[in-house]
């Protein structure tokens, strides 16, 4: 059922329901090919924490800065003036904190692999490519118990 969209859940003894797992209706990608990406609901709540977390945090640390090449005269005025290096390291540094707060892993693989640049058409522009590994979630516990005689 839950590899089809259907969420579970139990009704108690009480007439109260406890959701045991949520899942999304997401199957496949606008291409029509089969994706489970998407499948287990917390996915795209962690995504999307990060996703707000990151634009407050830009928005506060950078409210009003020049965005400049990271090899000009200006990338040394850190006060008023964000470069794609130093967004960079903003990014490495709030992504230990996403990893203390249990919403993703492998943080050095997740910093190489991200890239800022300044878009070439818009001076205006920083553009960006932020890849993450969401940390699982314990859902099945699958073991085997046995005894001895």
């Amino acid at each position: 059922m839950l590899k089809n969209g259907i969420s579970t859940y139990t009704v108690g003894g009480d007439d109260t329901v406890v959701i045991d797992r949520i899942v999304t209706t997401y199957k496949k990608t606008n291409l029509n090919v089969p994706d489970r990406a998407w499948l287990d609901v917390m996915v795209p709540r962690t995504m999307t924490r990060i996703r707000y977390d990151w634009s407050a945090y830009v928005s506060a640390l950078y409210p009003r800065h020049k965005l400049a090449d990271d090899d000009s005269i200006a990338a040394n005025n850190a006060d008023s003036v964000v470069t794609p290096n130093r967004m960079h390291g903003s990014w490495a540094a709030r992504c230990n904190i996403y990893a203390t707060e249990a919403w993703i892993e492998d943080v050095p693989r997740t910093v190489a692999e991200s890239l800022f640049a300044i878009d070439p058409n818009d001076r205006n522009r920083m553009q960006t490519r932020q890849e993450v590994l969401v940390i699982g979630n314990l859902m099945v516990l699958a073991g085997a118990l046995e005894f001895q005689v």
